[in-house]
């Protein structure tokens, strides 16, 4: 819950990542858990693309 919480003071504030309150965990953490997040909503939605038209990269093996 405190990395979510340090991800909206960044939005909120514009801050850079090494710039989080002391009381946050640290900013790799908060760095690495939002870079992760980002990957894995761009993977769900390519995913989701290829389904709404048809392709599916299993087809053919």
């Amino acid at each position: 819950m405190m990395v979510f919480c340090a991800e909206l003071s960044l939005l909120r504030t514009g801050r850079y990542w090494r710039a989080l309150p002391g009381d946050f965990p640290k900013w790799r953490t908060v760095h690495a858990r939002d870079r992760a997040q980002r990957l894995k909503c761009v993977l769900d939605h390519g995913r989701t693309e290829r389904q709404e038209h048809g392709y599916d990269w299993f087809e053919g093996l």
